[in-house]
Formats: structure tokens, sequence, C-alpha cells
């Protein structure tokens, strides 16, 4: 049984989803935020550039609305870039070699190395760990 055009289209349209709000830790918007801007820095593709620097540009007034800039806060945002970075160099020499289907040792011990910097990101994001400054709700 075929479908009526406009209920088709109705449908296709309902079927695309651009964001869901959800609450979350602000330690985590802090991870999602870091990310967002070594991405904004590295990538090179225009349609992914533009999407980023979109998410980044949707998150900051969300951010500064609701956890107070200390500077706590800014030595949080220091350490994760700090470990996001480490991780990004690690995931892009996965990337490179996977891309070449080179899984040999380059590709093990980044794969590999990529559990270590995780561990104290985790960790930077953990309740107790938190400064007061990123303990309300987002």
């Amino acid at each position: 049984m075929k479908m009526e055009p406009e209920k088709e289209s109705m449908q296709a349209q309902a079927a695309v989803v651009t964001s869901v709000p959800i609450d979350v830790a602000p330690a985590e918007l802090i991870d999602k935020m870091t990310v967002l801007a070594i991405k904004a820095e590295r990538l090179t593709s225009d349609e992914q550039l533009q999407s980023v620097r979109a998410e980044l540009a949707a998150l900051r007034p969300v951010r500064d609305s609701r956890i107070p800039a200390t500077q706590q806060l800014d030595g949080l945002i220091v350490e994760l870039r700090k470990v996001n970075e480490e991780l990004w160099d690690l995931e892009e020499v996965v990337r490179r070699c996977d891309a070449v289907e080179d899984l040999g040792e380059s590709f093990v011990q980044a794969a590999r190395a990529i559990i270590h910097p995780n561990n104290p990101r985790v960790a930077l994001k953990s309740p107790s760990r938190r400064s007061p400054c990123v303990t309300s709700a987002v």
C-alpha cells in the first residue's frame, strides 16, 4: 500500500532530529566543549567545521549562564583540553594506520595508549574531583 505524498513527506521530516535537550553534568559539558574547540582548530572540512562551530556557539551561552567563571573552572578546562588533545593525537595515529590498512605496531601502540589518558579524563569529570563551580546541573 502506497503512502500519500503529504504523509510521506511529514514522516521524513519527523525522522530528522537535529538536537535533543538533555540534562548533563557540568564537567561533561566542559569536556564536550574542549573536544569541539580542538576539532574547530584541527578539522579541515568546511562542512565539519561549520557543524562544530555551530555546536560550540549553541553550547557557550548555556555554559556561561549555568556555570560560574572561576579559576577552578579555568583549571578544569586546561586539564581536560590537555588530555583531549593527547587523545586526539593518538586517535589520529590510529586513523592514519587504519586508512592504509596498517594494523602493525604503530597502530597497536596508539590504540593501547588511548586507554591511559582516558583514565585521568574520567577522573577529572568525576563528582569527587569536581570543583564547587561545576556541581550544579546544567
